[in-house]
């Protein structure tokens, strides 16, 4: 009983961190780190959570080694559920991308997005 009260006060304040500047930061950031291409960079403005049912991202950049801007995405949006996290699965019953901005080039490997990624794409 002592272990559920702890969880949940744990729960409680992660839900509260997150909706702080330095929380919100911080989790940005890691998203990034986990998405982040191996040639090229990837960057993002604010993102605004609830942590629990949906998190928006703005101001998202990918650029190739030479800096050039491949994508921006001005918002993007999804909403979610938790309750499958216990089965290893993220219901998103919303996603949404506003301002979509692709600039894409065929190269010997392929579309050059693809080829910002060793494996040729993004961690699925």
């Amino acid at each position: 009983m002592v272990l559920v009260g702890v969880a949940s006060v744990v729960v409680v304040a992660a839900g509260i961190w997150a909706r702080t500047d330095d929380g919100r930061a911080f989790l940005r950031d890691q998203l990034l780190v986990l998405l982040a291409p191996a040639h090229g960079t990837l960057s993002a403005g604010p993102l605004a959570t609830d942590l629990f049912s949906y998190a928006e991202l703005r101001d998202i950049t990918l650029a190739g080694p030479d800096g050039a801007v491949l994508a921006h995405v001005d918002t993007l949006r999804l909403g979610y559920r938790l309750g499958g996290l216990s089965s290893g699965v993220l219901v998103v019953p919303e996603a949404r991308v506003d301002g979509l901005t692709l600039t894409l080039a065929q190269t010997d490997a392929g579309l050059d997005l693809a080829a910002l990624w060793d494996d040729g794409g993004p961690p699925s």
